[in-house]
């Protein structure tokens, strides 16, 4: 009887050793996930957490300018007409004043489609890119790497948040200023190229603007427009 008993004791002792084995086991594997868990958030922080300082290469690329306002195979000032043979119709299209023009818009699946007034018909004048579907400036896309929007475009200062330009953001502001203006800017949210055309006679110009927006060092968005209010 007492050789049972101590039997059956052995073996609550090895079932309560095992059990114990397996619940360190997976302390351990659930330890080692967090840890590493905590690392890779640790590594994505440190690389991706602000761009507008990290160092950049220079290079020689052109400047931006309204000949990179594209979208697929359309370009700035394409008609209604080919915009809409081009990516077919709409999912919604709607019409609103701003200023002193007439405007439409026109929503597809991660696509929209600014159209403005002109004469009798209407002419591209602002897209908004959020799907990796289509093709922006210089072959940039919703998905890629921030630092191609860095490689595609001229890079004179390797350092700061002026990539390149004859004047700073704040000139398109002051009267004085009538000449060419264009730059291009980095924040820790956004990539701006702007390149506004020379002021004559004191009439308002019209500014090409590019802004690629980006998370966690990808583009999750890409806005291009010009001759809008």
């Amino acid at each position: 009887m007492e050789k049972k008993k101590e039997t059956n004791v052995k073996k609550n002792d090895i079932k309560t050793t095992q059990t114990d084995i397996n619940i360190r086991k997976k302390m351990t594997v659930g330890l080692a996930i967090l840890i590493l868990f905590v690392f890779v958030l640790i590594l994505r922080s440190t690389f991706f957490k602000n761009f507008a300082e990290m160092h950049l290469d220079t290079n020689k690329k052109e400047i931006f300018s309204i000949k990179d306002l594209t979208v697929g195979n359309l370009k700035y000032g394409n008609s209604e007409e080919t915009v809409k043979k081009e990516l077919g119709n709409p999912k919604s299209e709607k019409e609103k004043i701003i200023g002193q023009y007439n405007y439409k818009i026109l929503e597809y699946n991660g696509l929209k489609v600014t159209l403005k007034e002109n004469y009798d018909n209407y002419i591209l004048t602002k897209v908004n890119i959020t799907s990796n579907k289509y093709t922006g400036p210089r072959d940039l896309k919703v998905g890629n790497k921030i630092t191609k929007a860095f490689s595609n475009f001229n890079v004179e200062n390797s350092t700061g948040a002026y990539l390149y330009g004859n004047h700073v953001k704040e000139a398109l502001k002051q009267k004085e200023v009538t000449e060419n203006v264009y730059f291009g800017i980095r924040t820790s949210e956004n990539i701006l190229y702007v390149n506004r055309d020379e002021i004559v006679d004191g009439i308002k110009t019209n500014i090409a603007k590019l802004d690629i927006k980006y998370s966690g060092g990808k583009i999750n968005e890409i806005i291009w427009s010009y001759d809008i209010e």
